[in-house]
């Protein structure tokens, strides 16, 4: 019987970025059900119309967030998955995750070292891809640090809960180059694999892994 070794890992990076798309696709059909709406309209000429704008306001509000916030987790999840199967855990860990002073890295921090350091292959930063990166996990922080301001909604008789409208629009960041973000997760994958040279981490592991199952079935039967 032949001895059969392969590595394993258990990265939630896949789900991560599997439940980013799923949320970011929900996001797509509520901002399609909100055009179908119309503008906005008072509660108090047509409250039916109002309180559907309403909830599907909401739910592209809350769609966007699980959107981007997942998509920031496939992306550091994938990144320490990818050091730890090419470094191995003991060298990868100890020089980018240990946690001691002054070695404590952001994900991005970690993508350019692993690059420059490990295959002396700089990651790509001069273009639209590494912006839209940053920008990603500067919403990640700023959602996970919401500060939130204090607004007075007043009503006149020509304009009503302007204020309201004013305070909504500090939300609106969530919503800008959403489409872009949500394929960054695939092209960090690309850039990686291009830098080390090597196949793509994952796609490599099921590869050893579906070889494994193949050579224990054989030593079943055999």
């Amino acid at each position: 019987m032949d001895n059969i070794k392969v590595d394993a890992y258990l990265p939630l990076c896949e789900q991560y970025n599997s439940l980013a798309q799923s949320f970011f696709q929900q996001h797509l059909y509520f901002k399609n059900e909100s055009k179908q709406l119309g503008k906005s309209v008072d509660y108090f000429d047509n409250p039916i119309q109002a309180l559907k704008q309403n909830e599907c306001a909401i739910a592209m509000l809350q769609t966007a967030i699980c959107a981007v916030v997942f998509e920031a987790f496939a992306i550091e999840s994938y990144t320490n998955f990818f050091g730890a199967y090419r470094l191995g855990n003991s060298l990868y860990y100890s020089n980018y995750e240990s946690g001691e002073k002054g070695k404590r890295y952001s994900t991005l921090c970690k993508i350019k070292m692993l690059c420059r350091d490990t295959f002396k292959s700089p990651y790509p930063t001069g273009g639209t891809h590494f912006t839209t990166l940053k920008s990603l996990f500067d919403k990640r922080d700023k959602l996970a640090h919401n500060k939130p301001k204090g607004y007075e909604f007043t009503v006149t008789e020509s304009h009503c809960f302007d204020d309201y409208y004013e305070a909504m629009s500090e939300l609106s960041f969530i919503y800008e180059n959403l489409e872009k973000e949500m394929a960054l997760y695939s092209e960090v994958k690309e850039n990686l694999a291009a830098a080390s040279g090597q196949q793509e981490p994952i796609a490599e592991w099921i590869s050893n892994a579906q070889d494994a199952i193949a050579k224990s079935i054989a030593n079943m039967i055999t």
